[in-house]
């Protein structure tokens, strides 16, 4: 990771994402509702990023909740992989954003230290040490 990025994305946070930010480094679970575009996701795959850099957690697992009308698109094209990629926009940028490029990205992935995936593969998963990223929450469908 590019501690001086990072760094210098924190200093430029505004007070309530510093809150926010701050929660998640140091609390064993955080709920953000806010505004698109308000940097949720960067903000928190930062902190899972420094976590996961410190060893303080093993694993940085992204969650994503695709929305209702993406979902209605049909079937995406590709492997399961392929498919999924296609939702994880947010949190790649994010990575970029802080120095995890591509080929950092597979040799952590292939570690298996970082995970990303839909609501709909994740089963039986243990996040156990891990920092979990739910996003788009919103979107799950709870009344199944």
């Amino acid at each position: 990771m590019d501690h001086k990025s990072a760094n210098a994305f924190i200093k430029k946070l505004d007070k309530y994402q510093k809150v926010y930010y701050e929660s998640l480094m140091s609390t064993p679970l955080t709920c953000c509702n806010a505004r698109a575009g308000s940097g949720k996701t960067t903000i928190a795959v930062l902190a899972g990023l420094q976590l996961l850099d410190v060893g303080a957690v093993n694993k940085l697992i992204y969650l994503r909740f695709p929305d209702k009308k993406t979902q209605g698109l049909g079937a995406l094209p590709g492997e399961l992989e392929e498919k999924e990629a296609y939702y994880m926009g947010p949190f790649m940028e994010a990575l970029t954003e802080f120095g995890i490029m591509q080929e950092e990205f597979d040799r952590l992935k292939g570690q298996e230290q970082i995970q990303v995936c839909t609501n709909t593969t994740w089963r039986g998963a243990n996040v156990k040490d891990s920092f979990l990223i739910i996003d788009e929450a919103q979107n799950g469908d709870f009344d199944d």
